[in-house]
């Protein structure tokens, strides 16, 4: 029986757990689905959700190909470019130099997802987003230290559930279509606008092994690039599909402990020990190359240590590229000769909370109308390194350092708003260049977009 004393500790709790459990929906539109929660039903009524991204930054990659994804495309992309395929001419210094570069960006994502409540119905998800990058695509083969800048607009639906299907486990199901307007991105024609139509599917399964946790996950994204006036040798085609295992440990363990002077072992809590491992390809035809890329990357990531306080994340990955001729077009196989690259990166990341919103059972004190649940650092570091034959000019490292902050506001529906801020030094120590990469990202709602 719960007493009087506790009622308003656990009124807290679970409204703080109401606010976090929307915050993957984004925004609620919808009263039965807002802050203060008092709406009577509200729980069973339909919600409307929304969800908003906004990215800036200096970078040497897209927006969701950074440092702590499987992008793996500085010393890929730069091989690729410096590759300088015809052959004819040996890259001379300056454009080995011109092609690190970092690209102003900006990226813009918006989402609404319409949520009925009966178990069996998916939720159904609009999606906006609109990207832009300068000088971030070689306009042509022969002249490698070429760039023109490049624009996408998207227009999307799709769906998104999450069944429980005890005893055997969770199921979690999203897929869509999306319609791309894109420029910049042919060879030899910057200006030509193509016209892209996307399809995604993903399926998370999940299930507990007493307190751990096991989770699989597949996705396959497809790009139909039709003809935009171009000859039959320009269109293009790529597939993605990829596989991801994730193993938690959520039982105590035994760790190092200092009490009265001395260092003893004992059983600790954590927020979770996680092995995880995966696979991704990704296949691309683009006038006579069929180009494939594959991914894999293997890691662990300790939560919670020293009293919560601390989490790591070591994850290597492993990068292989292969380039062939495609078609029947092998006249030209003298002119675009078969390539391979093969590269390595090792990403550490150390994260350390300054304000840990799973320790108090409320909100932190209001300070202009929100509340700071969430302030914590972050300070990367990763390095590529060429592997087999693969050219070395590209090899870097990177270190940095991150600001990451959750901000709650209670006027605002109990919405949720992740801003990072973000700095690398990024060196290329073979050809002794250096860049200096920063983003700063604006996330109303937490949830993948």
């Amino acid at each position: 029986m719960i007493s009087p004393w506790d009622t308003p500790f656990l009124e807290r709790w679970i409204k703080r757990d109401l606010i976090n459990n929307y915050q993957d929906y984004g925004i609620p539109l919808s009263s039965g689905k807002a802050y203060p929660y008092k709406e009577d039903g509200g729980e069973n009524r339909p919600g409307l959700f929304l969800m908003s991204n906004v990215n800036y930054g200096h970078l040497p990659v897209d927006f969701g190909q950074q440092n702590h994804t499987l992008g793996f495309t500085t010393l890929k992309g730069f091989y690729n470019q410096g590759a300088f395929e015809a052959g004819r001419d040996t890259i001379n210094d300056e454009q080995i130099d011109e092609i690190a570069r970092s690209s102003h960006r900006f990226n813009t994502e918006h989402r609404l997802r319409f949520y009925v409540p009966p178990a069996i119905i998916p939720a159904l998800e609009f999606t906006f987003a609109h990207n832009y990058s300068d000088n971030s695509q070689m306009f042509s083969r022969f002249y490698p230290d070429s760039f023109v800048d490049t624009r996408t607009t998207t227009f999307g639906a799709g769906i998104y559930k999450s069944y429980n299907l005890y005893p055997a486990f969770d199921l979690k199901i999203e897929g869509g279509y999306s319609f791309l307007r894109r420029e910049g991105m042919v060879e030899f024609l910057p200006d030509t606008m193509e016209n892209i139509h996307l399809f995604k599917g993903r399926v998370d399964l999940s299930r507990f092994f007493s307190s751990d946790k096991l989770i699989l996950s597949a996705f396959a994204v497809y790009l139909n690039i039709p003809e935009q006036g171009l000859t039959e040798t320009e269109k293009r085609s790529k597939f993605i599909a990829g596989l991801m295992l994730d193993y938690a440990f959520y039982r105590a363990i035994w760790g190092p402990k200092r009490e009265y002077g001395k260092l003893i072992w004992e059983r600790q809590r954590t927020r979770g020990i996680h092995f995880f491992g995966g696979y991704m390809i990704d296949e691309e035809i683009w006038d006579f190359e069929h180009r494939t890329d594959d991914f894999w990357v293997f890691g662990t990531k300790w939560l919670g240590l020293f009293k919560g306080r601390f989490d790591l994340w070591l994850f290597p990955m492993i990068f292989a590229s292969d380039t062939k001729i495609a078609g029947t077009n092998q006249d030209y196989a003298d002119d675009f000769p078969e390539r391979h690259n093969t590269q390595f990166r090792i990403n550490t990341l150390p994260r350390l909370r300054v304000i840990d919103e799973e320790v108090t059972p409320w909100l932190p004190e209001e300070w202009g109308g929100f509340h700071v649940s969430s302030l914590e650092f972050a300070f990367p570091f990763r390095t590529d390194i060429a592997l087999k034959e693969t050219d070395r000019t590209y090899q870097n490292f990177g270190i940095g350092a991150e600001l990451w902050c959750k901000v709650v506001s209670k006027s605002l529906r109990g919405s949720t708003t992740l801003l990072t801020a973000a700095y690398e030094f990024q060196r290329y120590y073979v050809i002794k260049k250096n860049l200096h990469n920063f983003h700063f990202d604006i996330r109303l709602g937490w949830g993948r977009l």
